[in-house]
């Protein structure tokens, strides 16, 4: 399933707001959720949501990058960040704690890049 079919499906979009994000996401050069965000379509945690469910993975919300401390931040190099399409959360409340990373694409992410650069 597609996300454009899992917010119709979920009630959140209808086909004619669909379409219109996809034509925006043509235009602009982005993805469907972030057209229909910029659209005012859709809330981005509704995106990250439905992204979650598709992908099966956790979902990273607004209030999950609000207040990141920069002791995480600074454990992966801007440039590693970049070129991995990743941001440093927080920690994990386990022992011993796990840094919590969010990635563009959890997919596709060179996770050994990531390591290295955060000294794990």
């Amino acid at each position: 399933m597609r996300l454009g079919e899992l917010l119709i499906r979920e009630g959140v979009i209808n086909a004619a707001q669909l379409e219109k994000g996809l034509q925006r996401g043509e235009q602009q050069k982005v993805r469907l959720g972030t057209a229909l965000v910029e659209l005012g379509l859709v809330d981005i945690d509704v995106i990250a949501r439905a992204l979650s469910a598709l992908h099966q993975v956790p979902a990273v919300l607004s209030k999950h990058t609000t207040n990141v401390e920069r002791a995480v931040i600074d454990l992966v190099p801007r440039i590693v960040a970049q070129k991995v399409r990743a941001v440093p959360l927080g920690w994990t409340p386990t022992k011993p704690p796990r840094l919590v990373v969010a990635f563009e694409d959890p997919r596709t992410t060179p996770l050994d890049d990531l390591t290295v650069a955060a000294g794990a």
